[in-house]
């Protein structure tokens, strides 16, 4: 059996450093192409404002 983690970042690879260690078949997907792609924090974000004002 082989269990896909969608995301590569804290909440995907929590679970799948144990799940790897038991020695199951795990396989981690990350849309990003690389560190590069992310902000210098680690993450992406994007603001919008709604308001007219």
């Amino acid at each position: 059996m082989r269990i896909v983690i969608a995301g590569g970042g804290l909440a995907g690879l929590t679970p799948a450093h144990p799940l790897n260690r038991y020695g199951l078949d795990v396989a981690v997907h990350e849309h990003d192409t690389g560190i590069a792609a992310r902000s210098p924090y680690g993450w992406t974000t994007a603001a919008r404002s709604t308001s007219t004002c």
